[in-house]
């Protein structure tokens, strides 16, 4: 009895440390490793696109400072969510340079993020410990991770996606504001360019074809038509009778011509009458 009471007792134990683990934590356990072991390796092979200012001897020399893990914005005010996302400073001689983002899933690391950006490094290496770094994944879309910010009692932004929607430090409730607004903006951007766009089913391909064959047969039957009545009216014109001018000319009465006599025959007559 006490040996069946001993095995449910530690069963108990090994069921609640399951359920009492954070599957976030799970899901970005090894992170830290990766940006200890790795981060470095993947900037370095980044830094041409990504920090063309460096010279080859930085690049070479450069750190990965200490990461940190952001949460997310929900639907809730002041309410947040443990997210997969991780940031750390790059650093040359101590120097903040620029940052390197990873989303770090089961142990991997699936995607990573590097700028240059000079003032969200340093907002990282100075990080103060009641601010926390949250990421609103809605405002990157699928260029970028999100909008990074720094939230306390008032909220600032942290990199180039969140200066974009935010020029510097407001209230916590003013920003709860402009997110809304900014959210339901990026619904309706998203959502217009898919409502807009043509799709070609096989049924309207063969529409189209149908309606331009048709076209195509009255074109060519009015053609036919118009160059059958210029054939018809060129032959009536061809067999119409011709009318010939009348002469009227004055009827010649031809006079027997008058015979000459000769001399004999005149002097006879001369003489009978005598």
């Amino acid at each position: 009895m006490r040996l069946t009471r001993w095995v449910l007792g530690l069963l108990l134990v090994f069921v609640g440390a399951g359920l009492g683990a954070s599957p976030a934590a799970a899901q970005t356990e090894g992170a830290e490793e990766w940006f200890e072991n790795s981060a470095a390796n993947v900037v370095r092979s980044h830094a041409g696109e990504e920090l063309p200012n460096l010279s080859s001897d930085q690049v070479a020399d450069l750190t990965v400072g200490e990461p940190v893990q952001a949460v997310s914005f929900t639907d809730q005010v002041e309410a947040y969510d443990q997210s997969n996302l991780w940031v750390a400073p790059i650093l040359v001689d101590d120097e903040p340079v620029g940052t390197v983002a990873t989303q770090f899933v089961s142990g991997e690391s699936e995607r990573e993020e590097i700028t240059d950006d000079t003032r969200f490094s340093e907002a990282l290496v100075s990080l103060p410990e009641d601010l926390r770094v949250v990421v609103e994944p809605r405002l990157g879309g699928s260029a970028y991770m999100g909008g990074w910010f720094l939230v306390g009692e008032t909220v600032s932004p942290m990199d180039p996606v969140a200066r974009s929607v935010l020029a510097g430090e407001v209230p916590i409730t003013t920003f709860n504001d402009i997110r809304s607004d900014l959210l339901s903006s990026e619904v309706v951007s998203e959502e217009t360019p898919e409502a807009e766009e043509e799709t070609f089913s096989p049924m309207g391909i063969l529409r189209t074809v149908a309606i331009v064959i048709v076209a195509l047969l009255i074109v060519v039957g009015v053609l036919v038509w118009l160059r059958r009545d210029l054939t018809d009216s060129q032959s009536a014109k061809n067999h119409q009778p011709t009318s010939r001018p009348t002469t009227t000319t004055d009827e010649v009465k031809v006079l027997a011509r008058p015979q000459r006599r000769s001399k004999r025959e005149e002097k006879k007559n001369e003489d009978s009458d005598d």
